[in-house]
């Protein structure tokens, strides 16, 4: 996505993590590089609401969200470059007698919905709708969809905890925040589908650091072999 730049010695490059995400670690290493290289330009780093990435992009108070990819409906207008393609993982409370290294079939999916509720996120999910998460997992799994407990979050933030209290399990990629906490366990299972996470950006933002950036970033990746197809 190499586009032509003015190099920039002063500026401001504003990088967002959305909610409940830890920052990819190619972003966290092309950041790191790129502030040593320009010493002057300050990077700020915030936490973003999924509810509001798209419209603070557009609005220019982030230039990149790191993000996983919720669809294009959430994201339109915007650019996203993918970084990795993550597996999904059940979080779950750490007394939770299981080991991490085993693999859940369906029929501990469906315990698993018996024994805890679901924490779902509002966003993406209408409740009880064919866009629902958890209708879409019997759905793919060929599974005839049971009666499930569902917690709905329009908060993110409330999810680490509620699992950490083993209030519920809920779906999540590797490097979600979750991924890092000692209170929680992530079981690994082939019935969840991988995630896209990457970064978002306004292909029209005005602010020239940000081509500056992407630009940097994307020869690093290129000097690692590590430029994902999506760029």
């Amino acid at each position: 996505m190499t586009v032509p730049e003015k190099v920039s010695k002063t500026g401001i490059l504003c990088i967002a993590l959305a909610e409940e995400q830890v920052m990819s670690l190619s972003l966290k290493a092309a950041v790191r590089k790129f502030h040593l290289h320009y010493p002057e330009i300050t990077i700020s780093i915030k936490r973003c609401d999924l509810h509001t990435i798209r419209a603070s992009l557009l609005e220019g108070r982030y230039d990149i969200v790191n993000s996983i990819f919720l669809g294009e409906r959430f994201f339109k207008d915007l650019s996203f470059s993918l970084l990795s393609e993550e597996n999904g993982f059940f979080a779950i409370e750490k007394s939770f007698p299981a080991n991490e290294d085993e693999i859940l079939t369906a029929a501990d999916c469906v315990q698993l919905f018996h024994d805890y509720p679901f924490i779902l996120p509002v966003i993406n999910n209408i409740p009880g709708s064919q866009h629902d998460a958890l209708t879409m997992w019997f759905r793919n799994n060929g599974l005839m969809e049971q009666p499930v407990q569902v917690q709905y979050l329009e908060n993110l933030s409330g999810i680490s905890e509620l699992v950490a209290l083993g209030f519920g399990v809920a779906f999540v990629n590797a490097t979600h925040d979750l991924s890092v906490d000692p209170n929680v366990k992530l079981l690994k299972t082939d019935l969840l589908e991988r995630y896209d996470k990457g970064i978002l950006y306004n292909p029209l933002s005005p602010n020239p650091i940000l081509i500056q950036f992407l630009n940097f970033f994307e020869k690093e990746l290129i000097k690692k072999e590590k430029l994902p197809v999506k760029w």
